[in-house]
Order: structure tokens, then sequence, then C-alpha cells
């Protein structure tokens, strides 16, 4: 992950992340298997245990931490 994190597009997209978004919010993940969580999981623990990034123009939800669920989940 850290290679991924350090290099190529998310590189050069991450510092411009402050200025395109309204809403950001990320997590260290941990866990057993390489099995990817389902998107239920996923969000529960980003709305409960996620750092949320600033940025320039901040979302009514991003200040409040009341991300709508995705679809599909």
């Amino acid at each position: 992950m850290r290679a991924f994190r350090n290099s190529g597009s998310h590189k050069v997209a991450m510092p411009k992340l402050a200025e395109w978004c309204d809403e950001a919010t990320y997590i260290h993940w941990e866990q057993a298997s390489d099995e990817a969580p389902d998107l239920k999981n996923a969000y529960d623990r980003l709305v409960a245990e996620g750092v949320v990034s600033r940025v320039k123009h901040p979302s009514s939800n991003q200040a409040a931490r009341t991300f709508p669920v995705p679809i599909g989940s």
C-alpha cells in the first residue's frame, strides 16, 4: 500500500485533493485475510474510524461526518 501511495497517479493526485474534493476520508485498515471487505463493512468502519481530510470547501456531510450510504451496500 505504501508503494502505491508514494508513486504514480496517487502521488500526483493527492496534493490536489483539498482543491478538488468537498469530502475526503481515509482509514488505516488492517485485516487477517487478503479478501476485500464488503461495501457495508467498509462504509461502517470509514464513518466510525475514518480520518477526515482537510478540504478547502467542505460539504455539510464532511463537517458532520454524515456521509451518504453507498449504493449497493
